[in-house]
């Protein structure tokens, strides 16, 4: 009886760097030629494209400066106000939707009740400074 007979054995490339690197240059000039055959026989679909790509990166790029100067406005802002400063008022600043009655029906703050504020809990820059006197407020407006 006879073995049976093997299968030859596959052709083995020469595995230097030079025909590697030769392999991978031929590879990608390739994939060059076939990108320019594709753009050019889509002309209108690769400018589309690439509109798309031009806008995305552009909101992108502009929200993102947008955020940056909306946020440094923000803190230029309230940095000015100071550490001991506060802002009494009757309504919020932002509101989205309606108004709820809640809000709509708060009361006025009055000179008197504002003098009392700043004399009894408020504008103590430290605490072993006393009240400031209401006398020295009484021509301002607020």
């Amino acid at each position: 009886m006879s073995s049976p007979r093997r299968p030859p054995l596959p052709r083995t490339r020469p595995t230097g760097f030079r025909q590697r690197w030769s392999r991978g240059l031929t590879a990608r000039i390739d994939d060059f030629r076939l990108s320019l055959d594709s753009l050019s026989g889509h002309k209108l679909r690769s400018g589309l494209t690439l509109l798309g790509i031009v806008i995305g990166v552009f909101t992108v790029v502009s929200m993102m400066s947008l955020l940056n100067g909306l946020q440094n406005s923000i803190n230029k802002n309230m940095g000015g106000l100071g550490a001991d400063v506060f802002q009494i008022q009757k309504l919020p600043n932002f509101n989205f939707g309606a108004m709820p009655p809640e809000l709509q029906r708060r009361k006025n703050l009055t000179v008197s009740q504002a003098m009392q504020l700043r004399v009894l809990h408020a504008f103590r820059w430290c605490l072993d400074q006393p009240a400031p006197d209401v006398a020295q407020w009484q021509d301002r407006r607020l």
